[in-house]
């Protein structure tokens, strides 16, 4: 865990106040056979649909406080 430590600690350096940091680790669902991992690409269309709602939210609160 030090090293996850270490990286966070580094990414947090770098951000600006209010930042996010997203985290994406990957897992196997029995640890017994390494045939058996979560894959990538099942559930890279769920992260790229939360990164759209995020860009949604962003633009629509920007429209919002854009209105007179």
């Amino acid at each position: 865990m030090l090293d996850l430590d270490n990286f966070l600690d580094s990414r947090a350096a770098e951000m600006a106040p209010g930042g996010i940091v997203f985290g994406y680790f990957l897992s196997r669902q029995d640890p017994a056979n390494p045939q058996n991992q979560t894959n990538p690409e099942s559930i890279h269309h769920e992260f790229e649909n939360a990164w759209n709602d995020l860009i949604d939210e962003v633009c629509n609160e920007h429209n919002t406080l854009s209105s007179p």
